[in-house]
């Protein structure tokens, strides 16, 4: 049960924080709303080329681990790279397309703070803290 109890308060503060990390960010870059659209032709391609390659290497990790009796946590810090490989992506695409000029910098701070946040979650996991 406590972990379970440990699971959901990380998760609520991790959202909470995201939120007011949003908010700050928006007032002090003076920046509105974080749109999910793609800037032309060129993001939306490379964008769902990067989600299909990552999707593919990771089907690929995953059959290697049910294989070879490899620990899932393999599986666990490639899914982590994958995601912020993803947001680098779209930090990047920000910063050479985006129309708003500080863009980008909020994109590299949102994504160290998820790197933050799940380096800290795997890392709770994986010791005997529970």
């Amino acid at each position: 049960m406590n972990g379970i109890l440990f699971f959901v308060a990380f998760i609520a503060l991790y959202f909470i924080g995201s939120f007011i990390l949003s908010k700050i960010l928006r007032r002090k870059l003076r920046l509105g709303k974080r749109t999910r659209e793609h800037h032309n032709e060129i993001h939306r391609r490379w964008d769902k080329r990067v989600r299909v390659m990552l999707l593919v290497l990771l089907l690929i990790l995953l059959g290697v681990c049910y294989y070879h009796d490899f620990s899932p946590m393999y599986v666990y810090i490639s899914s982590v790279i994958g995601l912020l490989f993803q947001e680098l992506f779209q930090a990047f695409m920000d910063w050479r397309y985006s129309e708003k000029r500080n863009e980008y910098v909020r994109a590299l701070i949102e994504t160290g703070y998820m790197a933050l946040g799940l380096t800290l979650f795997f890392t709770v996991l994986s010791t005997s803290f529970m």
